[in-house]
Formats: C-alpha cells, sequence, structure tokens
C-alpha cells in the first residue's frame, strides 16, 4: 500500500496493488487487482477499482513460434474491456515477427483491429502496422538500416550499435550467423553483426546447416574481444569449391602410402593427409583437375607425383564428389 500526502494542501493518494502469476506446462496465466483513492482541495475523494486477468497459451503444436493471448480488464470507472492478441514469427532464424489484435474498450465499445510484420534482413530491417477502429484507420510502414565502409568495399547492415563485427568468409555467400536473425554473409562472404558487448569475448559463430555443398569453412566459430565502439573483424578460412573423396593408387595399383599430403597443385591450401587404402577427402576442389601428392622424410627422400582427376557427384551423400586417380 502506497500513501501520498500533499505538503500545505488537503490533496492525498492511497493505493494498493495485489497480482498473481502460474505458469502450467507453458501456459502463463495472471491476475492483478488495484486499488486507488484520490482526495481533492476540498475534501471529494475518487476511487477507483481495477481487476485485470490474462492468459498466455504457446501454439507450437499447431504453429511453431507462434502465442495467442487473451486478457480482460474490468475498471469501476470504465467498464470492462477486452483483448486478443496472436503472436509468432517465421522462417528457421525466426527473422519476420507478426501479429495480429483485437481490442474492445470499455463503456465506448470502441472496437480496434490491426496488426504488424518485421522482417530482418542482413541489408536492414522492414516494418509495417495497419489497424482499423469504427472511426479511423491507421498505417505505417518503416526501414532501419546501416552502411559499413571498410578497406575491402561497403556492406550493408540491419540498425548498428556502438561496437560492431564484421564477418569476413571469402566468397562464401548466404551463410548465417547464429543468434543474429535474419543475418548472412553476401555475395563476397561478408556480414555485419550489428551488436556486440565491449571488452567481453564475444564468439561469432556461423550456422553450418547454411552452408552451399561448394563452400567448407575451416572453423565455424570465431572469438572476439572488441573496446567500445570499435569494428572488429571476424575472419573465416574458406575453401569454395567440390567437397571430394579421393581413392590414389601407384601405377602399379597399390594405395599411395599413408600419411602422404595431397594438395591441389600450386595450392598448398587445399592439402589433406591421405589415409588408409589412397583416400582422401579435400575440400575446395574444382569438378576437374590435378592434385600433387608428397611422401617422404623430408630429408632430401621425399617422393612426388601428380594425380590427374575428374570428380563424380556421389548419389548417398549429400554435397560428396567421388574420383579414383593414378598418380605418377
Amino acid at each position: 500500500m502506497i500513501s501520498e500526502d500533499y505538503w500545505q494542501n488537503e490533496r492525498n493518494s492511497l493505493s494498493a496493488n495485489l497480482g498473481y502469476y502460474k505458469n502450467f506446462n507453458a501456459i502463463g496465466i495472471s491476475l492483478n487487482y488495484s486499488w486507488n483513492r484520490n482526495t481533492g482541495l476540498y475534501g471529494h475523494a475518487e476511487q477507483d477499482n481495477v481487476v485485470s486477468f490474462e492468459i498466455n497459451v504457446p501454439l507450437d503444436k499447431f504453429l511453431n513460434r507462434t502465442y495467442a493471448s487473451y486478457g480482460t480488464t474490468h475498471a469501476s470507472g470504465n467498464g470492462t474491456s477486452h483483448n486478443l492478441r496472436l503472436n509468432g514469427s517465421a522462417f528457421d532464424d525466426a527473422s519476420l515477427d507478426w501479429g495480429i489484435n483485437a481490442t474492445l474498450a470499455g463503456r465506448s465499445e470502441q472496437q480496434v483491429v490491426g496488426g504488424n510484420v518485421s522482417w530482418k534482413a542482413s541489408h536492414g530491417t522492414l516494418n509495417g502496422s495497419y489497424s482499423r477502429s469504427r472511426d479511423s484507420q491507421q498505417l505505417g510502414y518503416g526501414i532501419a538500416g546501416g552502411v559499413v565502409i571498410h578497406e575491402n568495399g561497403i556492406t550493408l547492415s540491419q540498425s548498428l550499435g556502438e561496437t560492431i563485427g564484421l564477418v569476413k568468409a571469402p566468397g562464401a555467400e548466404g551463410i548465417g550467423v547464429n543468434n543474429y536473425a535474419g543475418i548472412s554473409t553476401d555475395s563476397r562472404g561478408y556480414a555485419v553483426v550489428p551488436y556486440l558487448t565491449p571488452y567481453r569475448r564475444n564468439d561469432i559463430s556461423l550456422n553450418s546447416k547454411t552452408l552451399r555443398d561448394d563452400t567448407d569453412i575451416t572453423y565455424m566459430t570465431n572469438k572476439v574481444v572488441p573496446t567500445r565502439g570499435a569494428i572488429v573483424r571476424a575472419e573465416y578460412k574458406t575453401a569454395i569449391g567440390h567437397r571430394v573423396l579421393m581413392t590414389l593408387t601407384r601405377p602399379g595399383g597399390k594405395p599411395v602410402p599413408f600419411g602422404a599430403m595431397a594438395s591441389l597443385l600450386k595450392s598448398e591450401e587445399n592439402a589433406s593427409i591421405v589415409g588408409d587404402g589412397g583416400e582422401v577427402l579435400l575440400s575446395g576442389l574444382p569438378q576437374k583437375g590435378t592434385l600433387q601428392v608428397k611422401w617422404g622424410n623430408g630429408q632430401g627422400q621425399e617422393t612426388t607425383c601428380l594425380a590427374d582427376y575428374i570428380a563424380h557427384k556421389s548419389a548417398g551423400a549429400s554435397g560428396l564428389w567421388n574420383a579414383t586417380s593414378v598418380c605418377q
């Protein structure tokens, strides 16, 4: 209970509030009561009692990430009002938020219906809303975003915070950023993470489920510790091309030795170690090309051979190609 008295006059205010909330298997129920009494300058008192009830129900069994709520309020001075809302989000990264509502207001019996939608994309956020009552209707819309200019060009983004991150994954287009709705890399492999916490470790994690079949990234998470107001870069090593499971043999039919190092000719970035039976998995390869394979003790006894290959897409494993080649 709260009591307020006003100095040098007879005005005073007295109020009390009581609330209850309970969650039953993800269904939330709340009940509130408030009482107010205001005394004016000449001792005239006005009293108001307000009782409200609200229930929130998840509808995941029917619509993923969707909630329905109903609320009613009775005020002694304004009658009873009712409000019904339906809210949810769409897409795998919850980048689209939407809501519809209907209200019947008190003694005026004014009816209001409306809806809103917000879509977050890498290049900005779009918002729209509409409401209609007996006497009027309103339409609202807006767009918000940001621009980051860096040494490698210009990258559009959602609205920027004080401390931001710049993802650099060369050539990796359309890779989502975990925990940031709607954000993914552009055609050059850049994306802006608009909000980071300064002076703390921030994990910027790419979504492996959004990798294309021709894209491979060595480490999907980058740890950064930015200062306040900084733009910090998070770089990722990418391999753009096919993932090829190669079987390498020598001219006599024996497999290339276990532990040999295989890489695309004139490129050490795609290197991988040959396993049992001459098998090696390489990422970022063109459909056809030449591999360079080396093995030995590195003391003048190193053996090198070249293997021309043509890869064929595997019917069993998604995104995996196969090839067989003789290294000579």
